[in-house]
C-alpha cells in the first residue's frame, strides 16, 4: 500500500484519515518450483535516499523543536487519555496479547507519514506512535517511510529514535513476527484494484476498534482512526492478485 502524502492537507485545512493496523505473521507457504522473482520483491531492491542531501543545523533544530512541542501537546491532552484507557482495557488489550502471543515486542512501521517539517498533522501522529513507545513496554523498534522526507527530517526522526527506511517498499513487507503498521495517509484511492479487493476481503476476519478523538482542536490529526487485528489462519481466503 503506497503512502499518498499529496494529498495531505495544512495545518489549517482537514486532515485525511489515518489507520492503526496490527498483523499477524503469515502461515508458511509451501515453495514453488519457479525461482523467477515477483513484482514485490523486485519492489523492495528500489533503494531509496532523500533528494536534498545538505545538512541544515538550524533547520534541524526548529524541526527538532516543533516535535517536542507536539509531543508535550499531546501528553497533556484528553486524546491521548482516552487512547491510553482504550490501549490498555481489556478488549484491545486482550488482541494485544493474542497478536504477541510469546514475542516480548511489537515492532512498529510507519507508512506515509508526511513532512514533519511542514504539517502539524504528520508530527501530531509521529508524536503518539512516540508517546506509545515510552508508555508500554510491549513496543520494540519504530521504522518509518515516506518518499517526501527529507534528510533534515530524516536526521531529526532518528534522532527521536526511529529508523528511516533505505527502500521504498511500498507497503509490501512481509510480516514473519507480530507487527504494528501505522498508516496515517493510507487512502484507498491509490491502492490498485487488485490490491482493493484483497483488503475489502479481509474484512470478513478483521476486528476493529475505533478510537475516540475527544474535543482537543488537534485531534483532527485522528479523525476516524481504528485498530485493525487480523486473523493469523484467515488469508487463505483472499483472492489471489
Amino acid at each position: 500500500m503506497a503512502a499518498a502524502a499529496d494529498t495531505m492537507a495544512s495545518d489549517n485545512n482537514e486532515y485525511v484519515d489515518p489507520d492503526w493496523i496490527v498483523v499477524l505473521p503469515r502461515r508458511k507457504r509451501r515453495k514453488t518450483q519457479s525461482k523467477v522473482p515477483s513484482p514485490a520483491k523486485e519492489v523492495l531492491k528500489q533503494a531509496w535516499a532523500p533528494t536534498d542531501l545538505e545538512i541544515d543545523s538550524e533547520r534541524e533544530s526548529k524541526v527538532m523543536q516543533k516535535m517536542q512541542s507536539c509531543l508535550k501537546k499531546l501528553e497533556t491532552s484528553k486524546f491521548y487519555e482516552l487512547f491510553l484507557n482504550q490501549v490498555q482495557g481489556s478488549e484491545v488489550s486482550a488482541c494485544f496479547s493474542r497478536v504477541l502471543g510469546s514475542e516480548p515486542k511489537m515492532n512498529m512501521v510507519i507508512y506515509g507519514i508526511g513532512s514533519i517539517e511542514s504539517f502539524e498533522a504528520p508530527r501530531l501522529q509521529l508524536s503518539l506512535a512516540m508517546l506509545m513507545k515510552r508508555k508500554l513496554d510491549w513496543i520494540g523498534d519504530m521504522e518509518v517511510f515516506d518518499p517526501v522526507l527529507s534528510a533534515t527530517e530524516s536526521r531529526v526522526l532518528e534522532s527521536l529514535g526511529c529508523s528511516v527506511m533505505s527502500v521504498n517498499e511500498e507497503g509490501r513487507r512481509q510480516v514473519l513476527k507480530p507487527t504494528l503498521f501505522f498508516m496515517p495517509h493510507f487512502i484507498k484511492d491509490y491502492v490498485a484494484s487488485d490490491y482493493t479487493k484483497r483488503i475489502l476481503a479481509a474484512r470478513c476476519f478483521t476486528d476493529e476498534f475505533r478510537i475516540a478523538t475527544g474535543p482537543d482542536d488537534h485531534s483532527r490529526a485522528f479523525h476516524e482512526s481504528s485498530w485493525h487485528f487480523f486473523s493469523p489462519d484467515a488469508e487463505q481466503g483472499l483472492p489471489s492478485v
